[in-house]
């Protein structure tokens, strides 16, 4: 928990996001996602799914396409 708090102090400008790593690791948990469910692999689809609600790449592209606050 300290550790998740401490990386959002990290960043206090959208400009010192890597975007195209923060991309890149949103197409690789969706693709993650993908696989499982295509293996009918219902408890790891919904455990990909929540990593994928709570990385910190996620919500920043979120944010940034403002899908949330």
């Amino acid at each position: 928990m300290k550790t998740r708090i401490y990386q959002r102090l990290l960043v206090k400008n959208r400009n010192d996001i890597n975007w195209n790593k923060a991309e890149s690791n949103l197409a690789d948990l969706q693709y993650e996602i993908l696989k499982a469910h295509r293996k009918e692999d219902c408890n790891k689809v919904l455990n990909k799914q929540i990593t994928l609600s709570k990385n910190e790449s996620s919500r920043a592209i979120w944010r940034k396409n403002g899908i949330i606050d």
